[in-house]
């Protein structure tokens, strides 16, 4: 790698980097969050259903929705567990240990964040896993 490519390098992961850990784990939590609602929003394209409907279903108000998708609000294991409901399926948690290289500050080391989806039918009911 050349001196300018290390000095780029080096300027972008200063630029990437997290002011605090609270910063840090409060952009993990968003990450997360969003993994969740992409597969919420696979479903409703799935099935024509709009966030109005969706609203509706969770017993919740249509901006609140909406900020639940834009990230101005935080999801909840409660909202969680109505999506299953709704949709069907079941979300299922994998965890596995990651290097701890790869969340520190200077962001080193790699981390993947691949949503791994398996679909199956059990009696004549669809079950989606879903590992975050």
């Amino acid at each position: 790698m050349s001196t300018k490519s290390k000095e780029l390098k080096a300027r972008f992961e200063h630029i990437m980097a997290f002011e605090s850990k609270d910063d840090q784990l409060e952009h993990e939590a968003k990450v997360l969050m969003f993994k969740f609602l992409s597969l919420i929003e696979e479903e409703m394209d799935k099935s024509g259903m709009s966030k109005k409907e969706l609203a509706e279903l969770l017993n919740t108000s249509p901006s609140y929705v909406t900020q639940l998708f834009r990230g101005q609000k935080t999801i909840n294991l409660l909202t969680l567990a109505k999506f299953q409901h709704i949709f069907g399926m079941e979300f299922r948690i994998i965890s596995k240990k990651v290097d701890q290289k790869s969340t520190s500050k200077e962001g080193k080391g790699k981390q993947s964040n691949k949503v791994v989806k398996k679909r199956s039918v059990t009696n004549k009911k669809r079950v989606s896993d879903h590992a975050l």
